[in-house]
């Protein structure tokens, strides 16, 4: 006669029966966290920083940044075109825009911001072409102003370019000159008048290009003293 256990006789459980297990919890009993933590604290030692001191851009009213708003010189004229060839006339300011130097706490050096310029014909061409038109500081750095179609000409609003060139002398009014090139495939000359706008950009230098910080500990966006005490990591 076969016999068989006593548990194979009993009705299985199915899962929804089976009591809960908590196996953190029976861990937990078994290996008990300590109060004390065993494991060394490591303390971050301290450490030298470099901060990067940047320079700022002022403009003529001493507000940061306002450069990129205000408009201080402009420059018109008339130029020639010749077929095939570059023509350059010299761009003097209309007045003196009185770069004054000294009236900046620090500012050692100001430099112009070309902010707008415009070129119209003043007869309709008789072949229409395109034009390449660019300035240039006295300093030789080139900007390019746009490339127009010489029968309408056109105008460019998109400036805030920055001429790498200081100027040395305040009292000149000639700050560069202006350049049009005409492709061979023109038959005929044109005569152009042009305006362009500047803006006054003075460089206040930091005293030091770095600051080196001493037992420092990082907040968000800049440097504080630790006060003596370290941070655990």
């Amino acid at each position: 006669m076969e016999r068989k256990p006593p548990r194979l006789n009993e009705q299985l459980e199915t899962l929804s029966q089976l009591p809960p297990k908590n196996t953190y919890a029976d861990e937990l009993a078994k290996h008990p966290i300590p109060r004390e933590d065993p494991r060394p604290v490591m303390i971050k030692p301290a450490e030298k920083v470099l901060v990067p001191r940047y320079n700022e851009l002022y403009d003529s009213l001493r507000s940061r940044g306002g450069w990129e708003y205000l408009a201080d010189a402009m420059a018109s004229g008339t130029i020639t075109s010749v077929v095939n060839q570059t023509v350059a006339v010299p761009v003097t300011l209309s007045a003196d825009p009185h770069w004054r130097l000294e009236q900046w706490p620090g500012a050692v050096q100001v430099y112009l911001a070309i902010r707008f310029f415009g070129i119209v014909p003043q007869a309709t061409p008789t072949t229409v072409t395109g034009i390449s038109v660019t300035f240039q500081d006295q300093g030789g750095n080139s900007a390019p102003l746009g490339e127009f179609v010489n029968s309408v000409g056109g105008n460019n609003y998109n400036g805030l370019t920055i001429m790498p060139s200081p100027i040395t002398d305040p009292g000149q009014l000639q700050v560069g000159s202006l350049a049009v090139t005409l492709p061979n495939i023109a038959t005929s000359t044109a005569t152009y008048h042009w305006s362009i706008g500047f803006s006054a950009v003075y460089l206040l230098p930091a005293r030091y290009g770095y600051e080196v910080l001493d037992d420092e500990q990082y907040l968000g966006l800049e440097w504080s003293k630790r006060k003596g005490q370290h941070e655990d990591c």
